[in-house]
């Protein structure tokens, strides 16, 4: 049987960081198809780029990845000017309601990978109050510098020569914050895998970034 191999990353965009503030707008398109594999779902989406959808919770997120001068403190995340608009039980598609939360949680998170630091700035979009539905359509944060420095690489380093990745069968998703995650059969058949006669010891994991 051949050996499967996953790949997760965190994806990486470059967006100006001159100043302490910036301002988010989230462009919505509601109720759409969404392709995880071959199995399809219709849910609202906005930004290809900021766009993450959760499978085991049908819930969906907003993320972007910012280049920084140097770490933040992550503390410091203030949220303002914060506009909704109201969004119907239908637009919501197949999101799991149970799993709207009541605010946008927002968090901004230090990722320094090749001496490049950067930040993740995640918030969910969409919210639940008072048994009415709304979605975020624009909002700033701001935040301060840390006096931290970036940890630099070491100087000497062994090459790589025979890649683990030089064969098997690839297939990739990806995480946008630190936590436990669950691989299921159903997550599996996903991502478009046969998990008929699948040996879980024949699966590798494999991280970037």
């Amino acid at each position: 049987m051949k050996k499967l191999i996953f790949l997760f990353f965190i994806c990486f965009f470059t967006t100006g960081w001159a100043q302490n503030k910036v301002e988010i707008n989230v462009n919505w398109v509601a109720n759409s198809p969404y392709h995880i594999g071959a199995y399809t779902i219709k849910i609202p989406q906005f930004n290809a780029a900021q766009f993450t959808f959760d499978a085991g919770t049908t819930s969906i997120l907003y993320s972007s990845v910012a280049a920084t001068a140097r770490p933040i403190e992550e503390a410091s995340l203030i949220i303002s000017s914060v506009v909704t608009e109201p969004i119907s039980v239908a637009e919501l598609g197949e999101l799991n309601r149970n799993n709207i939360p009541n605010s946008i949680n927002a968090s901004l998170t230090n990722v320094a990978a090749r001496d490049q630091n950067s930040t993740i700035f995640s918030f969910s979009p969409i919210i639940k109050q008072d048994n009415n539905y709304f979605k975020v359509v624009r909002l700033q944060y701001e935040f301060a510098y840390s006096n931290k420095r970036l940890a630099s690489a070491p100087a000497d380093f062994t090459s790589i020569y025979n890649s683990v990745l030089a064969s098997g069968d690839f297939f990739r998703f990806y995480i946008t914050k630190s936590g436990v995650y669950k691989i299921s059969k159903d997550f599996l058949q996903q991502l478009g895998i046969n998990t008929s006669g699948l040996d879980p010891r024949k699966i590798q994991l494999y991280g970037n970034g």
